[in-house]
């Protein structure tokens, strides 16, 4: 099957190879370029870890506030069954 190009020839076997390497060498370099080395890894997963880190103590505080919250209510109005 034929390639036509934008102005109407039929692409050339050996265009379209050389299409293939430039595209598969400009993917190459945007891998190169964008793949995370071991310190962006390292460094990604501990602002990760800090984040789930403070989410659990935020959550933790609140659960421990509620809890004071009613029991003091409860006890205040005697709510006990």
């Amino acid at each position: 099957m034929a390639s036509i190009s934008k102005h109407g020839e039929e692409a050339s076997p050996g265009m379209i190879a050389r299409m293939r390497r430039s595209a598969n060498e400009i993917w190459m370099e945007w891998l190169r370029v964008t793949k995370p080395n071991h310190n962006d890894t390292t460094r990604m997963a501990m602002a990760v870890l800090g984040v789930v880190i403070v989410f659990t103590l935020w959550l933790a505080v609140l659960d421990a506030i509620l809890s004071f919250g009613i029991t003091a209510i409860e006890n205040r109005f005697n709510l006990k069954p």
